[in-house]
């Protein structure tokens, strides 16, 4: 039994070792323009973003990890994404209007971008590939008294679809997890 628990403990202290050397030898300027791509994209009241820092995780836990990228506190943006090859591919992003919300194998993001408009999207991973994604849109008619909705649309698996198929994704996601990052700043 000693010899299981010191096997346990020599595993995982070599799992963080590994783990420390990947975040060491990283290349952060190498998906430098595939990130400003996606960034500029989804962060269109600004045209260029001041990175602060990075951090690699592993969202779905296959050994891949993904990277999430951070601006400065006053451009308050935040994007996750999957690494391929030589570039990137956006997995979810925030903003001054946006929150990233983590699941076990999954990544997310909820906004209220202006009054009476509101998104969320979410993307599954499998082997550090989006398997299953949701996405919906609301405009809400804030002047009304009753608060209508004006507008909206859903979308799971790249399908258009109802709001009972939308919230039956979310709710597979399971609970929301915490994700303690170390981040590595950006020279």
């Amino acid at each position: 039994m000693k010899k299981i628990r010191l096997i346990l403990v020599f595993l995982l202290a070599f799992g963080s070792m590994a783990q420390a050397q990947e975040d060491i030898s990283f290349d952060f300027n190498k998906y430098r323009e595939s990130i400003d791509r996606n960034a500029l994209y989804y962060c269109i009241w600004d045209d260029s973003l001041n990175y602060m820092d990075y951090a690699l995780i592993d969202l779905d836990e296959d050994g891949k990890s993904e990277l999430w990228v951070r601006s400065d506190e006053e451009q308050s943006w935040q994007g996750v994404y999957a690494i391929c090859g030589d570039s990137v591919e956006v997995l979810a992003y925030a903003d001054r209007c946006c929150d990233l919300v983590f699941f076990k194998n999954a990544v997310g993001y909820s906004s209220y971008v202006s009054p009476g408009h509101s998104e969320a999207g979410y993307c599954v991973l499998k082997d550090s590939r989006v398997v299953a994604s949701a996405f919906k849109h609301l405009d809400i008619n804030i002047f009304s008294d009753e608060m209508e909705t004006e507008f909206e649309y859903y979308i799971v698996n790249d399908v258009h679809t109802v709001k009972e198929n939308f919230d039956r994704f979310v709710e597979q996601l399971g609970e929301e997890i915490e994700i303690e990052p170390v981040w590595h700043k950006i020279e």
